[in-house]
Protein backbone atom coordinates (compact mmCIF):
# COMPACT_ATOMS: atom_id res chain seq x y z
CA UNK A 1 0.00 0.00 0.00
CA UNK A 2 3.02 2.25 0.84
CA UNK A 3 4.51 1.26 -1.98
CA UNK A 4 1.05 2.58 -4.39
CA UNK A 5 1.09 5.84 -2.38
CA UNK A 6 4.76 6.78 -3.39
CA UNK A 7 3.88 6.06 -6.70
CA UNK A 8 0.76 8.41 -7.00
CA UNK A 9 2.80 11.19 -5.14
CA UNK A 10 5.84 10.53 -7.65
CA UNK A 11 3.48 10.80 -10.86
CA UNK A 12 1.27 13.36 -9.07
CA UNK A 13 4.35 15.41 -8.65
CA UNK A 14 5.35 14.58 -12.44
CA UNK A 15 2.31 16.03 -13.67
CA UNK A 16 2.36 19.43 -11.42
CA UNK A 17 6.32 19.67 -12.92
CA UNK A 18 4.63 18.71 -16.74
CA UNK A 19 1.86 21.42 -15.64
CA UNK A 20 4.10 23.74 -14.23
CA UNK A 21 6.28 23.84 -17.44
CA UNK A 22 3.49 23.76 -20.34
CA UNK A 23 2.11 26.96 -18.11
CA UNK A 24 5.55 28.35 -18.22
CA UNK A 25 5.60 27.95 -21.91
CA UNK A 26 2.51 29.38 -23.24
CA UNK A 27 2.53 32.68 -21.22
CA UNK A 28 6.22 33.14 -22.73
CA UNK A 29 4.45 32.40 -25.97
CA UNK A 30 1.91 34.80 -25.11
CA UNK A 31 3.86 37.66 -23.72
CA UNK A 32 6.29 37.63 -26.19
CA UNK A 33 4.88 39.73 -28.63
CA UNK A 34 3.12 42.25 -25.73
CA UNK A 35 4.27 46.00 -25.83
CA UNK A 36 6.85 47.20 -22.67
CA UNK A 37 4.39 48.54 -20.86
CA UNK A 38 5.92 51.93 -20.43
CA UNK A 39 4.94 52.98 -23.74
CA UNK A 40 1.18 53.03 -22.56
CA UNK A 41 1.54 55.84 -20.29
CA UNK A 42 1.62 58.35 -23.45
CA UNK A 43 -0.48 56.36 -25.62
CA UNK A 44 -2.76 58.52 -27.80
CA UNK A 45 -5.96 57.18 -28.91
CA UNK A 46 -6.70 58.35 -32.29
CA UNK A 47 -9.63 61.39 -32.43
CA UNK A 48 -11.21 62.61 -34.98
CA UNK A 49 -10.42 65.42 -37.31
CA UNK A 50 -12.94 68.01 -38.04
CA UNK A 51 -12.76 70.75 -40.90
CA UNK A 52 -14.64 73.60 -40.29
CA UNK A 53 -16.06 76.46 -42.33
CA UNK A 54 -14.80 80.38 -41.53
CA UNK A 55 -18.18 80.73 -40.00
CA UNK A 56 -18.25 77.36 -37.64
CA UNK A 57 -19.92 74.65 -39.30
CA UNK A 58 -18.78 71.75 -39.97
CA UNK A 59 -17.62 70.33 -43.19
CA UNK A 60 -15.77 67.19 -42.96
CA UNK A 61 -14.87 64.71 -40.38
CA UNK A 62 -11.56 62.57 -41.25
CA UNK A 63 -11.08 59.52 -39.01
CA UNK A 64 -10.08 55.84 -39.11
CA UNK A 65 -12.09 55.27 -36.37
CA UNK A 66 -14.95 57.50 -34.65
CA UNK A 67 -13.62 58.61 -31.55
CA UNK A 68 -14.58 61.72 -29.48
CA UNK A 69 -12.74 62.67 -26.81
CA UNK A 70 -14.79 62.89 -23.19
CA UNK A 71 -12.82 63.92 -20.12
CA UNK A 72 -13.74 61.39 -17.06
CA UNK A 73 -15.00 64.53 -14.94
CA UNK A 74 -17.85 64.60 -18.03
CA UNK A 75 -18.96 61.00 -17.56
CA UNK A 76 -21.64 60.58 -14.61
CA UNK A 77 -21.20 58.18 -11.76
CA UNK A 78 -23.93 56.52 -12.67
CA UNK A 79 -22.57 55.75 -16.22
CA UNK A 80 -19.46 54.80 -14.81
CA UNK A 81 -21.06 52.84 -12.04
CA UNK A 82 -22.99 50.76 -14.25
CA UNK A 83 -19.75 50.04 -17.14
CA UNK A 84 -17.69 48.72 -13.79
CA UNK A 85 -20.32 46.52 -12.55
CA UNK A 86 -20.86 45.43 -16.15
CA UNK A 87 -17.27 44.13 -16.70
CA UNK A 88 -16.51 43.67 -12.93
CA UNK A 89 -19.49 41.92 -11.81
CA UNK A 90 -17.27 38.76 -10.53
CA UNK A 91 -14.81 40.57 -9.30
CA UNK A 92 -14.74 40.42 -5.51
CA UNK A 93 -15.52 37.03 -5.12
CA UNK A 94 -13.02 35.58 -7.75
CA UNK A 95 -9.35 34.67 -6.58
CA UNK A 96 -6.67 33.98 -9.03
CA UNK A 97 -7.10 30.52 -9.52
CA UNK A 98 -10.40 28.58 -9.38
CA UNK A 99 -10.23 24.75 -9.20
CA UNK A 100 -13.64 24.11 -9.53
CA UNK A 101 -14.42 26.53 -12.23
CA UNK A 102 -11.93 24.55 -14.15
CA UNK A 103 -13.20 21.37 -13.14
CA UNK A 104 -16.74 21.81 -14.29
CA UNK A 105 -15.98 21.26 -18.02
CA UNK A 106 -14.31 18.02 -17.44
CA UNK A 107 -17.21 17.01 -14.81
CA UNK A 108 -19.99 17.77 -17.70
CA UNK A 109 -18.23 16.26 -20.28
CA UNK A 110 -17.94 13.00 -18.39
CA UNK A 111 -21.31 12.66 -17.15
CA UNK A 112 -22.93 13.45 -20.60
CA UNK A 113 -20.28 11.41 -22.23
CA UNK A 114 -19.03 14.27 -25.01
CA UNK A 115 -18.42 17.70 -24.87
CA UNK A 116 -20.86 20.30 -25.24
CA UNK A 117 -19.60 22.80 -27.80
CA UNK A 118 -21.54 25.97 -28.79
CA UNK A 119 -22.70 24.41 -31.58
CA UNK A 120 -24.91 21.83 -29.54
CA UNK A 121 -25.62 24.30 -27.63
CA UNK A 122 -26.57 26.87 -29.83
CA UNK A 123 -28.69 23.80 -31.20
CA UNK A 124 -30.76 23.41 -28.15
CA UNK A 125 -33.84 26.33 -28.61
CA UNK A 126 -36.05 27.15 -25.87
CA UNK A 127 -39.69 25.26 -26.68
CA UNK A 128 -42.80 27.63 -26.46
CA UNK A 129 -44.28 25.53 -23.63
CA UNK A 130 -41.05 26.70 -21.37
CA UNK A 131 -42.17 30.12 -22.33
CA UNK A 132 -44.19 32.30 -19.74
CA UNK A 133 -47.85 32.32 -21.25
CA UNK A 134 -48.03 36.40 -20.28
CA UNK A 135 -44.76 38.79 -21.15
CA UNK A 136 -45.71 41.09 -18.72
Amino acid sequence: MLRLFGWLFGFAAFLLIGAIGVTAAYLDGVTKDLPDYTVLKDYQPPVTTRVHAADGTLLAEYAHERRLFQPVETIPPLVIDAFISAEDKDFSPITAFRPMASFVPFATTFRRGRAATIRSRAAVRPSPSRWPRTFC
